[in-house]
């Protein structure tokens, strides 16, 4: 694909009642105005050249040289495997997945406070959100296309007062409570999740792009068929990032091309929620001491209306170094003290 070519998606629904054949879907643009409106309508949107030149060289950079490293090492995270319909494996899984980026490189880190994303970012979940994990996915040809999901598949649905409620700890990712079974659906949750897809090599159809489902994010529903609704293929030159929510539905698409697809994953959620990496236990202490104060507050350790202290709410920041306060006595001279 030609460096002037921006992610042009198709889509094909099988039912015109939810969206009109010739409609347009969004465009790529840096206007932030428009991608907030985009995202709104659709779902998702476009943010041509997010990545410049330099800092893409330097993420593409670290993330290949990491990759290769665990591999060499023999700790890689490997899926995409391809399965019969009866659950034979077919092919070997390809592709490979990054966790815990954050302890991987400062350019990831960076990546996580990139102002124009941020942006459309607080215009999905608010002022105040958080990092629920960095990944990367290595879509290699042969990859098997992951199953459309939503990435806010732990929401329970909304029911009418007369019925029993779906108990939030109940919910799995195969078992979403009833909101695919209910014949109309008035009332839908918020977004409370977002995802930047940072596309650090050419992404096209035929090498994994991923699939998304324009409108998808209105129906209140996980992926089903019901509706009659198909994915479209995200498609852009290396810089460009896609920038959904996490109500649409989406995956991986298939890599049936000879070309890797080198995708860079950032999921955010609001404060209230928990993360998919588990920051506060997992960020390596040298890394914690590089993060700035903002970076911290996307990592969780910020305190956040008294959720998330380790001791006092007054306190800015929840720190793994202080306020460890175990079990006390008195001394003799205090015992005398009311109270």
């Amino acid at each position: 694909m030609g460096g002037n070519e921006y992610l042009r998606c198709r889509a094909t629904f099988l039912s015109d009642t939810v969206r009109g054949a010739n409609e347009r879907l969004p465009e790529p643009t840096q206007e932030h105005e428009r991608l907030k409106r985009d995202v709104d309508e659709f779902g998702y949107c476009v943010y041509a050249d997010a990545l410049d030149a330099d800092f893409l060289d330097r993420l593409r950079t670290r993330l290949l040289d990491q990759a290769r490293a665990e591999l060499e090492q023999g700790i890689a995270f490997e899926d995409g495997a391809r399965y019969s319909s009866d659950g034979e494996v077919l092919t070997p899984p390809v592709n490979q997945r990054l966790w815990m980026l954050i302890n991987k490189g400062a350019a990831f880190r960076e990546a996580v406070l990139h102002p124009g994303t941020s942006e459309i970012v607080a215009h999905i979940l608010g002022r105040d959100y958080q990092l629920s994990t960095m990944t990367a996915n290595i879509a290699k040809p042969g990859g098997a296309a992951m199953q459309l999901h939503t990435d806010q598949w732990w929401m329970p649905a909304s029911s009418a007062p007369e019925d029993a409620p779906v108990r939030p700890g109940n919910i799995t990712r195969a078992d979403f409570g009833r909101d695919n079974d209910r014949a109309q659906i008035r009332q839908i949750a918020p977004p409370a999740v977002c995802n930047v897809m940072y596309m650090l090599n050419d992404f096209t159809a035929d090498n994994g792009g991923t699939r998304l489902v324009p409108r998808s994010h209105l129906t209140g529903r996980q992926p089903t068929d019901k509706l009659g609704l198909e994915p479209i293929a995200a498609e852009g030159p290396a810089g460009t990032a896609v920038i959904f929510e996490g109500r649409t539905w989406h995956g991986t698409g298939p890599n049936t091309s000879d070309r890797v697809r080198l995708g860079l994953l950032a999921t955010f959620c609001g404060p209230q929620f928990r993360t998919q990496e588990n920051y506060t236990l997992g960020i390596l202490p040298e890394v914690f001491d590089q993060c700035s104060d903002e970076l911290k507050k996307r990592l969780g350790f910020g305190i956040w209306s008294a959720y998330g202290r380790v001791g006092s709410p007054a306190h800015q920041f929840a720190d793994p170094a202080r306020e460890r306060i175990g079990e006390l006595e008195p001394s003799l001279d205090s015992s005398r003290m009311t109270l």
